[in-house]
């Protein structure tokens, strides 16, 4: 496994677990912290043997934020650089082929807000916190418009960024944006038990289909049924499709050979 300052990766039963791992600075990300976030997701991403993928974080927050480098003194450059890790990171997460699952045990703000929305689905504390606080900063959370945009209501989405207040857990779930809200004691329970789950169909399947939803996002509806039409043809035409039938009519476990 690679060696990481401010990032964590543990691998077990088919499941990778990234962790931002830097309490002592709430787990914020900069440049560096971003290049070492991106090369822990292609981690666990090219690993053969991890199924499932939990991003989590240690200490008191799940992630806080970007660090701007330089601010409110550097260059620009070092600006630029900060800009360019948030929006990096959050690309690495789409780009992913596994499914991945964020399991938020404590609060998620600023970028750790996109990175939470970014995952396929998230399990999160009942007294965890969410929001865009950049306001309060003296900036505006540019890039978060742009990713969340997708995901999070309009007039939602503005009130936050607008007054920077964070909001529940329960007004997360309410508005579709979380899948569970559990005890902080119960979340990564609840989020290995997901995993497990997943773990066990077809991995080359979900691969697929996770592609094909981020694939057809930027397209028009015409150009994402056609993607989806050529992609449910090749995807049932592997292997491992079919292995699943064949096990099913032999009443057997299916054994999945990843092509």
């Amino acid at each position: 496994m690679g060696q990481y300052e401010s990032m964590s990766v543990e691998k077990k039963n088919g499941i990778g677990y990234v962790y931002f791992d830097n309490p002592a600075n709430q787990n914020r990300i900069g440049r560096k912290e971003g290049r070492e976030m991106i090369a822990a997701l292609e981690e666990v991403d090219q690993d053969k043997d991890v199924k499932i993928v939990i991003l989590a974080g240690r200490g008191d927050y799940f992630c806080s934020g970007g660090k701007i480098d330089g601010f409110p003194d550097g260059l620009i450059v070092d600006q630029r650089n900060y800009a360019d890790a948030i929006v990096d990171t959050t690309r690495a997460i789409h780009r992913m082929h596994k499914p991945i699952i964020a399991a938020v045990e404590k609060n998620a703000v600023a970028a750790g807000f996109m990175y939470m929305d970014a995952c396929d689905l998230a399990i999160v504390a009942d007294t965890s916190k969410f929001g865009l606080p950049e306001i309060k900063r003296g900036y505006f959370p540019m890039i978060a418009l742009v990713t969340l945009q997708r995901t999070v209501p309009k007039k939602r989405l503005l009130e936050m960024a607008f007054t920077g207040e964070l909001v529940d857990a329960q007004k997360m779930y309410e508005w579709n944006l979380v899948n569970e809200v559990v005890p902080e004691d119960q979340v990564m329970a609840r989020a290995v038990e997901i995993a497990e789950e997943l773990a066990g169909f077809n991995p080359m399947s979900l691969q697929y289909g996770r592609d094909c939803y981020y694939a057809c996002q930027t397209m028009t509806i015409d150009d994402a049924m056609k993607y989806a039409d050529v992609a449910i043809v090749n995807m049932v035409n592997t292997h491992d499709a079919k292995e699943t039938v064949y096990a099913e009519q032999e009443n057997r476990k299916a054994e999945y050979l990843g092509y």
